[in-house]
């Protein structure tokens, strides 16, 4: 009896072991990672740094409450703004969406009520908790979970006129994927990023980089919106920050920071000394040559799959950035994954026809070439 809420659309298989770029399941079967735990174990599954750092956290403490000052916290927190934002505070918390709810709450907090709105994009993705939901733009996800939290406008990706002709007086913040992946791996255009910024200095407004997926080296950058040379005035971090533990990030730039006062918001486990400890091990990994090595695998990669578009005409695009990549079919891609997992591959497919791959940094030219070897078996065997 499976007592566990029926919310996964699980795999047909049991996990006994992960290491590096691999999974193996109860049958002794072994299969290459494609996918990281959803962009989580991007220094592959059980790292050695980041399992060291536990150990060393879990010789002195678990849990203390941040009522006490932490080191590991501290750390983690100038590590993080040397890194991304020059002059920032963080707040650390459990997951993605409290990352993004932190940012929400802030953006409304900082113009005081007279500013609330925010403006999100279409196909975008910011989380679980309501009013995530209420920002991310996709309806079905809202299904049932209604009234929905006012106060988010859902705007066409990549359509900088549009933004512009809807930003109001109650207009606090846009709030954007600098590539959308749970939305079917949609790249920000250079214009579209670089106008936003110039539309949040203009307006006097705050932009807001949702960083959970693109974030921590996923497109060869540390920040997905490094890629196109401007800053945020908040970015959320998830995901791949702990090491494989869980634990999230808002970043906020001092400006924007000072409206905050004790009490204003909290987390009992956000910022667990333990994770906080895999977080640095993790963030302290990804140096200049690990996100060259990023970029480098990434266009490998990008070239296989473009490859196979000159061969198949029922692939529809190739798009990404660095080890952050989606292959568009004319197709539902649900049989091809599981071809793939038949196969030894672990995929995803995102807005029912987009397979999407986000390997460990880990991944080797060799197990590239298998996969893109077995997506071209699959096409001939399909017809």
């Amino acid at each position: 009896m499976n007592n566990l809420l029926n919310v996964y659309n699980q795999l047909d298989m049991e996990v006994s072991k992960a290491e590096g770029n691999n999974i193996w399941d109860t049958n002794g079967n072994k299969y290459i990672d494609f996918f990281s735990g959803i962009s989580v174990t991007n220094l592959g599954h059980r790292p050695k740094e980041v399992i060291k750092a536990i150990e060393g956290a879990l010789a002195q403490y678990m849990h203390i409450s941040n009522i006490f000052p932490e080191k590991y916290q501290k750390e983690l927190a100038g590590l993080l703004v040397e890194k991304t934002m020059p002059e920032s505070k963080v707040f650390f918390s459990n997951s993605g969406a409290e990352a993004n709810e932190c940012a929400i709450k802030v953006a409304r907090k900082f113009f005081d009520g007279e500013k609330f709105k925010i403006i999100t994009f279409k196909n975008s993705f910011h989380g679980r908790t309501l009013a995530t939901l209420a920002a991310t733009g996709q309806s079905k996800f809202r299904k049932g979970f209604g009234p929905v939290v006012e106060g988010f406008d859902h705007l066409d990706f990549n359509f900088l006129a549009t933004v512009e002709e809807n930003i109001t007086p109650e207009t606090a913040a846009i709030m954007v994927e600098p590539i959308q992946g749970e939305g079917g791996i949609n790249v920000g255009t250079k214009e579209f990023m670089e106008g936003l910024r110039k539309l949040c200095d203009e307006k006097k407004i705050l932009l807001i980089s949702d960083e959970i997926q693109t974030g921590m080296g996923r497109t060869g950058k540390f920040l997905g919106i490094d890629n196109y040379g401007i800053e945020a005035d908040i970015v959320t971090l998830g995901k791949a920050l702990g090491g494989g533990l869980p634990l999230a990030a808002t970043l906020i730039k001092d400006k924007v920071a000072s409206c905050m006062e004790p009490g204003d918001h909290g987390s009992t486990f956000g910022g667990n000394p333990v994770s906080c400890a895999a977080g640095l091990a993790a963030v302290n990994a990804i140096d200049d040559d690990m996100l060259e090595n990023v970029a480098k695998k990434g266009k490998i990669f990008r070239a296989g799959l473009e490859g196979l578009t000159s061969r198949h005409e029922t692939i529809k695009e190739v798009r990404g950035k660095g080890l952050m990549l989606g292959m568009e079919l004319n197709f539902k891609g649900a049989g091809m994954v599981k071809y793939l997992q038949e196969n030894g591959f672990i995929a995803n497919c995102t807005r029912e026809r987009v397979l999407r791959f986000l390997p460990p940094f880990t991944i080797r030219k060799s197990e590239i070439d298998s996969l893109i070897d077995c997506i071209d078996k699959y096409f001939k065997e399909r017809g």
